[in-house]
């Protein structure tokens, strides 16, 4: 079977981590008891996992460095939808989002609006659901947003052909006066609920391993062909030195591909080694 780590190394999409576990967290802002938002920015990544530091105020001029603690790990940390269906009783439900990017199972979510808010832990996903447990019923089209001690908003695009993501984390509390909050995270093109979606919708439709890889990274290149800051991500180099011929050449390397997924079985096809974002000189060519 398929895995979402074979379709990553096949797009050369290797999460990083940012700033690195050797370096200290990146500082994001400092508390004052008043103020609850705080803005966070991404340079040429999609933030997956977010871990949240605090570190306790220290002496103007000590010179002293921060002693930060991890206070609390968001499994993915942009959400913000809202649900096509309803809970219409306390207890396990199903939900169908119109949007699952960045729910994962485990991830806190923040439900509806007062006085019907709740937070509720993701206990399943599939491409297109979450169920939880709910303490509250909740009509149809209730929001869904990351879940306290803090709620990311969705991103911003930047300008100047890169992608500038601008959180903004809004905490249930504002921090103390004086002490520094940090945060690290998992940095990628595309997020595991992202490439979770195009690989069960692939499994839906073909029944071997070679054409559920095929049309993963169909959907993916479908994707790019729209989308070029995921493009920049992914190519780096490659794309700068000549945008318009590394479109044209993931164009055609799509029509190939469509060809081969759509225009009947081959004996003998091979899995396709596509890795966009190692060089051109690795696109795929169908084998027969």
């Amino acid at each position: 079977m398929v895995t979402l780590d074979q379709v990553r190394t096949q797009i050369s999409d290797r999460p990083q981590i940012w700033p690195a576990q050797s370096d200290p967290p990146e500082l994001i802002g400092t508390g004052d008891g008043v103020a609850t938002i705080f803005g966070l920015r991404f340079e040429n990544s999609i933030p997956g996992t977010l871990t949240l530091y605090t570190a306790p105020a220290t002496t103007a001029g000590s010179g002293a460095a921060p002693v930060w603690t991890a206070v609390s790990t968001q499994p993915s940390i942009i959400v913000g939808t809202t649900s096509e269906t309803e809970v219409a009783a306390p207890g396990g439900a199903t939900i169908t989002p119109v949007s699952m990017a960045n729910i994962v199972a485990g991830a806190n979510l923040l439900i509806d609006q007062a006085p019907n808010q709740e937070i509720v832990t993701v206990a399943s996903v599939t491409g297109t659901t979450f169920t939880a447990n709910f303490a509250l019923a909740h009509a149809v089209g209730f929001t869904i947003a990351g879940a306290p001690p803090y709620i990311v908003g969705a991103p911003n695009a930047g300008t100047n052909g890169t992608m500038a993501t601008n959180a903004i984390i809004t905490f249930a509390e504002a921090p103390a006066a004086g002490v520094q909050i940090g945060a690290r995270c998992q940095l990628t093109a595309f997020s595991d609920t992202d490439l979770e979606a195009y690989l069960t919708r692939a499994q839906a439709l073909y029944d071997d391993d070679v054409s559920v890889l095929k049309r993963t990274q169909y959907d993916i290149l479908d994707v790019l062909a729209m989308d070029y800051d995921r493009l920049i991500i992914l190519a780096q180099g490659d794309y700068r030195k000549d945008p318009s011929i590394y479109r044209d050449s993931l164009q055609q390397l799509k029509a190939e591909l469509r060809q081969d997924l759509f225009g009947g079985p081959v004996a003998g096809t091979a899995i396709p080694q596509l890795f966009i974002g190692a060089s051109l000189q690795g696109r795929y060519t169908p084998l027969r």
